[in-house]
C-alpha cells in the first residue's frame, strides 16, 4: 500500500490507531459507517460507528488480471429494519478508506482502499431474529467491459487538464472517411 499524505504515513509511523470508512450508495439512502465506535464527522457526514458488527472480506492486492469479489457485511440487523434494506444496489457506488484517527478525528487525507460500483446484496436471518446484511462488489478488470457513463468534451478536459488539448481533435475525426490503399 503506497500511502501519498505525510501527515497518515507520520501517524502510521508512530503506530497511530486506524479505522475503515465506508460508504454505501444504498437505494434506500447514503448509509455512512466506520469500523469504530460513536459517531465520527468527516467530509460533511455524520459516520455512524459499527464497531465489531461490520466487516469487509476479500481485499487484497495483485499485479494479475483477476477479478475479486469483496463482501461488506454488516451484522445484527433488526428483523424489523429488513424491509428499509430492500433494493437492488446493481451498479450503485460503494467506497471504502483507511482512514488515521486520533481521538476521534481523522488525520491527513484517508487512503482509498475501494471506489467501485456494487453488484448485489443478501440478507439473512439468525434464530435470534437479527438480520445479517452483505453487499458484494466485484474489483478489479470486469469494469473493462462495462459501459463508460461519461462523454468528455474539449471544454471538459481544459477544466480539468488545462493545455491538454487532445480531445480537440476528436470532432474532425468523428465522420472522416479514410481511404485505404496497399503501399508497394
Amino acid at each position: 500500500m503506497a500511502v501519498t499524505n505525510a501527515r497518515f504515513r507520520q501517524h502510521l509511523r508512530k503506530g497511530g490507531e486506524v479505522a475503515l470508512l465506508c460508504y454505501v450508495d444504498h437505494p434506500d439512502g447514503a448509509v455512512w459507517l466506520w469500523s469504530r465506535s460513536g459517531t465520527l464527522n468527516w467530509n460533511g457526514a455524520s459516520w455512524r460507528g459499527i464497531g465489531a458488527l461490520g466487516r469487509v472480506t476479500g481485499i487484497s492486492k495483485t499485479t494479475t488480471l483477476e477479478v475479486k469479489q469483496v463482501v461488506f457485511e454488516l451484522a445484527g440487523v433488526p428483523v424489523d429494519s429488513m424491509d428499509l434494506l430492500a433494493g437492488d444496489v446493481r451498479n450503485r457506488s460503494i467506497k471504502l478508506w483507511l482512514a488515521a484517527i486520533s481521538r476521534n478525528k481523522v488525520v491527513g487525507e484517508p487512503y482509498v482502499i475501494i471506489d467501485d460500483l456494487m453488484d448485489y446484496q443478501t440478507l439473512s436471518v439468525s434464530d435470534s431474529q437479527t438480520a445479517t446484511l452483505k453487499i458484494t462488489a466485484n474489483i478489479g478488470f470486469w469494469t473493462i467491459e462495462r459501459a463508460v457513463n461519461q462523454a468528455w468534451t474539449h471544454e471538459a478536459q481544459q477544466a480539468k487538464y488545462p493545455g491538454d488539448s487532445g480531445l480537440s481533435l476528436i470532432p474532425g475525426l468523428a465522420n472522416k472517411q479514410t481511404n485505404w490503399r496497399l503501399t508497394p
